[in-house]
């Protein structure tokens, strides 16, 4: 008979699964996975589309505004929009995010953030740390005018930044919830946003959104979530099938005749390569065995071919 069997419908089906996988970026690898580190300033009067930086630093902080931090306000989240921003758990509530003079932006490809960042998974560091000499202002510390003190000068306390960001791996977290906070700062302070379906690590802390583009590259660590569609197929072949050999090496080249060493009953072929052929015949996928597998004449043979498919999310790894 053939060396060709058509598929049931009920061998072919489709299972997902999705793989979290864990990255780090430094500043220099930004280019090659297309991780943009773009800075947005506030501004007033009328946007005119220049080629100066400022006025596109401008677009990016409106943008950012717009997004994600508009309907925030001191009192309450208005529902009567008709947009969202994009809120990230059922804890963000009025005042829960801030947006300053000041933003910056790291924002990652779909192709590695995949569906969307794994929650708590995001941290920032600065590389390389930062020296004692710039300083960074905490409100509300324990002061000689006591605390919360209505005094500016004792309303304020100033810590080296070495001390607030530190020198480990450990600067920026994500706190599950959407937002960014010192790891090293007690009381916890926040400095930050992270936008998880749509791939964005937004630093809106004056002195911290500076830090990562005026002086400093920052390592990004964070999981991705990639969906991954595995293609199952199940070849069955009965005992009194695909019973005989059609590679070439078994016909001398010169009579045309089945070679002697494989012409008695007792010689069986076998499978070490399935080809899938799509309705046109035309074939689209081979699956390899790990060693030559001999074809039962005694019992039937189920062989199942899994292709995990993706399509091209994961091309940087």
């Amino acid at each position: 008979m053939g060396a060709y069997k058509k598929l049931n419908q009920q061998d072919a089906y489709i299972s997902t699964y999705t793989a979290r996988k864990s990255w780090i970026a430094s500043g220099s690898q930004y280019q090659e996975l297309g991780i943009q580190n773009i800075t947005g300033i506030s501004g007033s009067g009328a946007y005119i589309p220049i080629s100066s930086s400022v006025e596109d630093s401008r677009l990016v902080f409106q943008s950012i505004h717009h997004l994600y931090y508009s309907n925030f306000s001191s009192s309450i989240i208005p529902t009567s929009k008709s947009f969202d921003n994009y809120l990230q758990s059922s804890f963000n509530v009025s005042g829960s995010r801030y947006l300053n003079e000041q933003v910056t932006v790291f924002s990652l490809p779909k192709e590695i953030f995949g569906t969307h960042i794994e929650p708590t998974s995001v941290i920032l560091s600065v590389d390389p740390p930062p020296t004692s000499g710039s300083d960074y202002v905490l409100s509300n510390y324990v002061t000689d005018g006591g605390v919360d003190s209505n005094l500016p000068a004792d309303n304020e306390y100033t810590l080296p930044a070495v001390s607030i960001l530190g020198s480990g791996s450990t600067a920026i977290l994500d706190d599950g919830e959407g937002n960014l906070y010192l790891n090293n700062a007690s009381p916890r302070v926040y400095v930050g946003n992270v936008i998880y379906p749509h791939g964005n690590i937004i630093l809106t802390n004056n002195y911290i959104a500076s830090l990562f583009v005026e002086d400093y590259n920052a390592i990004i660590q964070w999981k991705s979530n990639l969906p991954l569609f595995t293609h199952n197929y199940h070849c069955r072949v009965k005992a009194n099938e695909l019973n005989f050999t059609l590679n070439k090496t078994a016909v001398d080249q010169t009579t045309g005749q089945i070679k002697d060493n494989i012409s008695g009953s007792a010689f069986q072929p076998y499978v070490s390569t399935i080809g899938l052929y799509n309705d046109a015949n035309e074939l689209v996928a081979v699956a390899k065995t790990a060693s030559p597998i001999p074809k039962s004449t005694d019992t039937d043979m189920s062989f199942h071919i899994k292709l995990d498919m993706n399509f091209g999310v994961n091309k940087y790894g």
